[in-house]
């Protein structure tokens, strides 16, 4: 078997097991976001995204954490599970200034996987085209901290992903982290939250979770 289709089974075990820990249940205020990167993201990132995301989603009353597919043991059992998958380079350096253009385009940064339907709790983030879009909006000394406001942007748009999750909702909102588009200049903006009716959907989502649904990460990690 080749390495990709190997990768491929793998995601897909950890994907029913992701299944399993959510049916007929929905999610409690208590989240374990796995992050399979293709290829590491720079310390400064992976930091401000767990921060990032961990704050915007505790005003909504749930605690989030944020781990790397290489941190989580086989057999560790978690409330709620979700698993994002992180394509291409996460990193701002190596790019040429000349390629910091705008490619928002009709490509989204993000997607929320489904089957019939039923939105999955296992995301896609294209780090390709977020990092240019993150990139077109840098200006003077905001690209000495490229890495850092890329993590930021990265928080914010698995803050997005999550609200789909949990809630199960593909109507986005017209402001706030759950606005269908975001530009570059939002991502990287010193705030942005959730909008008022949507942070109280994701409160009530919360709350009606009458008692927590376990799962194991199993083989996932392999």
């Amino acid at each position: 078997m080749s390495h990709v289709a190997s990768r491929l089974v793998a995601v897909f075990a950890f994907l029913v097991i992701l299944c399993a820990s959510v049916h007929g249940e929905g999610f409690g205020p208590s989240l374990t976001v796995i992050l399979d990167f293709d290829d590491a993201p720079a310390a400064k990132s992976l930091g401000e995204m767990r921060r990032e995301v961990a704050a915007i989603m505790k005003r909504t009353g749930h605690s989030v954490e944020v781990r790397l597919r290489s941190e989580t043991a086989p057999n560790e059992e978690f409330e709620d599970l979700v698993l994002v998958k992180l394509t291409g380079s996460c990193r701002m350096n190596g790019i040429p200034y000349a390629a910091f253009i705008d490619e928002r385009g009709p490509s989204p940064l993000a997607w929320a996987h489904t089957v019939e339907g039923e939105i999955l709790p296992f995301s896609t983030v294209a780090c390709d085209k977020l990092r240019r879009t993150v990139g077109s909006v840098l200006f003077g000394g905001q690209r000495a901290q490229g890495d850092q406001l890329l993590g930021r942007a990265l928080g914010r748009v698995v803050a997005h992903e999550l609200y789909h999750i949990v809630t199960k909702s593909t109507v986005h909102a017209k402001s706030g982290v759950f606005k269908e588009s975001l530009s570059g200049a939002q991502l990287i903006a010193d705030h942005l939250d959730f909008a008022a009716p949507d942070a109280r959907r994701l409160v009530a989502h919360g709350a009606a979770r009458s008692r927590p649904a376990f799962a194991k990460a199993s083989d996932a990690a392999q």
